[in-house]
């Protein structure tokens, strides 16, 4: 395994001592999430990884519109961020580690919800 997360880039590497990388677990439209631990407390935690070099102008102010909507939010079925890591090349998106997944990979593989079934998630 890894130690501490890193983001190569042309020429220079951001890392973050305090993460250990236990495996990628999906890649989005911003970036490659990863399945990190904190080594002090041992607690897991996901972590979107963006290289700013890769995005647009309309895709970081999406990105940024992502932070700033987490931010805004507390619900127990949203994941929290939980802290936000700005480099010179990176942003490292720190956030709650949910090992079910997500809404759109549920739906994926079982399709539309029905009203009764999307009350208890969305209450």
């Amino acid at each position: 395994m890894m130690q501490g997360l890193t983001a190569n880039s042309a020429d220079k590497e951001a890392h973050i001592d305090d993460f250990e990388i236990l495996h990628t677990t999906g890649e989005g439209t911003f970036g490659k999430v990863k399945l990190t631990q904190h080594i002090l407390t041992g607690t897991q935690v996901a972590v979107k990884v963006t290289k700013k070099r890769r995005q647009s102008f309309s895709s970081v102010q999406a990105l940024f519109r992502e932070v700033c909507s987490m931010k805004a939010l507390n619900h127990p079925n949203i994941v929290k961020l939980l802290g936000v890591i700005d480099t010179e090349e990176t942003f490292f998106l720190v956030m709650e580690y949910l090992s079910g997944g997500d809404m759109y990979r549920y739906l994926k593989i079982h399709g539309r919800m029905t009203a009764a079934e999307a009350r208890g998630p969305f209450q």
